[in-house]
């Protein structure tokens, strides 16, 4: 749909702009020193990372390189603001960048350093605990560090929030949440397991827009199809497999009295 395009045209221009030819630069070996300022100023890059997974493999490439450089990069505001941008867009995918073996020790030790700051009352580096972060949920690499990111810098609110708070609060409503029949059976049980462990897809923005008679969006969506003179309205709709909703809240939000199912 018109998402859709609005999501591969920003894509598109992210990978024409000065954040793709910084990414490109640094592809090309270019040390991360003197692209950071470029990168993190990019407000179409930086708004992308926090908004869809990245589906382009060559912005992919240099954002896993951009993640593994930072493990290794002096702390500063550019940096730090690419590192916190890196763990929104971890938080989206899954952390489905490639890693090294190299990467996953440096990202273990990096790891124990902070919680080495933490037993000693030291104040861990908030670029630290984003790089980190991009790489990890800290509610399963770090999960002592919550009561000092609760009192830690506003930078790291966001972290704070999609790691431990998000979490917490889905719990819940989960908690509360009524079911027609309980779920009993191993694979079932397994299934809802996995999908409350890692929920798709993960999302952070919903396209909502004006509502329209379900019949003028199938003509404006549908040109050639023929309609049925005789679709309800108001109608009912079944969203099935809606996931995390997020499809659901956007067919609801377009679709003139409709009731979502």
């Amino acid at each position: 749909g018109r998402a859709r395009l609005l999501i591969r045209y920003v894509r598109d221009f992210v990978r024409t702009s000065t954040a793709g030819v910084a990414l490109a630069d640094l592809r090309a070996g270019a040390p991360l020193s003197r692209v950071a300022s470029t990168l993190a100023g990019d407000a179409a890059l930086l708004a992308m990372l926090r908004s869809t997974p990245n589906e382009d493999w060559e912005l992919e490439h240099g954002l896993t390189l951009l993640r593994r450089a930072l493990l290794e990069a002096e702390s500063d505001p550019a940096t730090l603001r690419l590192a916190i941008a890196l763990a929104v867009q971890g938080h989206l995918n899954e952390f489905v960048f490639e890693e090294t073996p190299d990467e996953r020790r440096r990202v273990d030790a990096a790891i124990e350093r902070v919680r080495a700051d933490l037993r000693s009352g030291a104040i861990p580096s908030p670029q630290a605990i984003a790089t980190i972060a991009a790489y990890r949920r800290l509610a399963d690499a770090i999960p002592e560090i919550e009561p000092w990111l609760e009192t830690a810098p506003p930078e790291l609110e966001e972290i704070h929030r999609l790691h431990f708070a998000e979490p917490r609060d889905e719990a819940r409503l989960a908690a509360a949440m009524p079911s027609l029949t309980p779920i009993a059976d191993g694979v079932s049980a397994a299934v809802r397991a996995q999908y409350e462990k890692h929920p798709f897809p993960r999302w952070t923005t919903a396209r909502i827009g004006s509502r329209h008679p379900l019949a003028a969006l199938i003509a404006d969506n549908l040109p050639d199809l023929p309609l049925p003179t005789d679709l309800p309205d108001p109608c009912s709709l079944l969203i099935a497999g809606c996931g995390t909703g997020v499809h659901a809240i956007e067919v609801a939000s377009h679709i003139r009295s409709a009731r979502v199912l």
